[in-house]
């Protein structure tokens, strides 16, 4: 989760200067902050950008199917019958057999169809895999993970490359169970056909810090998290998206904008939290009694800086000058950003746009002007300095204010 060490300090009103002649300037670190946390554990990334494999199982027919199994319900025996649609993944081209040695990873799943039908359930796993049974050749299939919840018609699990495959599977197909609510399968009967589409992906997971431990096999399957401790203090002017995630599906509630919403996934997140009129968030973990424990864990994603500075300074009779980005970032980011990208742009006089980027690292608690040290509780700097631009490129002065380059920044998590 957290890649490198981002560090925090504090700040005078100086910085609020443009044109500051000190330079180039000495940052200075602070002590380190670490996030507290209650154990390890894989989740989906946030990035997927860039999926291990992932591909597109073309719009076919599957049939209905069904089975019937015996459930005790009120100490009484009940014959339930459960329809479905079986989808092998045989004719992708994929190999599935790669993953068998696959690390920790995860599995992303989005399926279509003609009608609109939405699942309720679904299993995932190797196709088939023969047996002797008494003698007999059977094959029989074995789910890797037997009951997914599904969201949107998406389904998300986490798990590793030997518990996705197991030996002696046929050709290296995998299979897809998706099971009809009641009320579908009450309208489809057996043999009935529905066209379905499937995209999928598998990415190395993401190894992250729970800041909670739901125990639902002691009945502890769900908390609520207030504005404050959601974003640790954070400015909400300056936060994205809040992403929460686990290793088995959460169900997380909240409200936003629009209403209230409750979504449900390994890592889901949140781009619409109506902060004016927060309530809390209610995050629950397996309803599953069986489940020892659920990690859970939350990322503020603050793309927004609190603000951008520039500071000039000439260095030789020649018109030259360096200048100096200076981002400043609210304290919550401490454990989440990689790195940041800052760009510094100019127009040529062909009005041919020239791009520079600097990848930084390093944030600072305060940094030096001269004498003075700049700085700013709760408050952290990226500084990139951009040397010897020439005084032809952009003037230093411009209707009498400074100007200079102009900066763009991303940050990276």
């Amino acid at each position: 989760m957290r890649k490198n060490k981002i560090l925090s300090g504090v700040l005078a009103a100086v910085m609020a200067a443009a044109l500051i002649p000190a330079m180039p300037a000495d940052e200075i670190n602070a002590e380190d902050i670490s996030i507290k946390s209650g154990g390890s554990f894989y989740t989906v990334p946030a990035d997927k950008s860039e999926p291990i494999f992932s591909g597109k199982y073309p719009e076919q027919s599957f049939a209905v199917m069904s089975e019937t199994t015996t459930q005790i319900v009120d100490e009484k025996e009940v014959t339930v019958e459960k329809k479905y649609f079986d989808i092998t993944l045989q004719d992708s081209g994929t190999d599935w057999k790669k993953f068998k040695d696959l690390g920790a990873y995860a599995f992303e799943c989005t399926f279509s169809t003609a009608n609109g039908l939405q699942f309720q359930r679904a299993k995932v796993g190797t196709a088939y895999k023969t047996i002797y049974d008494s003698g007999f050749m059977v094959k029989e299939r074995f789910w890797r993970a037997d009951d997914c919840e599904v969201n949107d018609n998406s389904i998300q699990f986490v798990g590793s490359g030997s518990n996705l495959i197991v030996d002696g599977y046929e050709d290296g197909n995998f299979g897809i169970r998706l099971e009809l609510t009641s009320e579908q399968a009450a309208v489809y009967q057996v043999g009935m056909t529905e066209k379905i589409a499937i995209d999928w992906a598998i990415y190395s997971a993401e190894e992250a810090e729970a800041k909670w431990n739901l125990r639902p096999s002691q009945g502890l399957s769900k908390i609520s998290v207030g504005k404050d401790e959601l974003l640790s203090g954070a400015n909400v002017l300056t936060v994205n998206n809040v992403d929460f995630y686990s290793n088995l599906p959460i169900s997380v509630t909240y409200k936003s904008t629009s209403g209230e919403k409750s979504v449900r996934g390994c890592r889901v997140s949140l781009s619409d939290i109506d902060f004016d009129n927060y309530q809390d968030i209610e995050i629950v973990g397996s309803q599953e009694k069986n489940v020892d424990y659920v990690p859970v864990a939350w990322t503020a994603f603050q793309t927004k800086a609190l603000s951008v500075s520039k500071q000039f300074t000439e260095i030789d009779d020649n018109g030259k000058y360096n200048e100096r980005a200076i981002i400043k970032i609210a304290s919550p980011q401490v454990g989440v950003v990689d790195h940041v990208d800052v760009t510094f742009t100019y127009v040529d006089n062909d009005n041919v746009k020239h791009k520079q980027t600097i990848t930084t690292k390093k944030c600072y608690a305060a940094f030096k002007v001269g004498s003075d040290t700049v700085g700013e509780n709760n408050c952290m700097f990226v500084i990139v300095t951009l040397r010897n631009i020439p005084d032809s490129i952009v003037p230093l002065m411009k209707d009498n204010k400074p100007c200079g380059l102009d900066i763009e920044y991303k940050m990276f998590y």
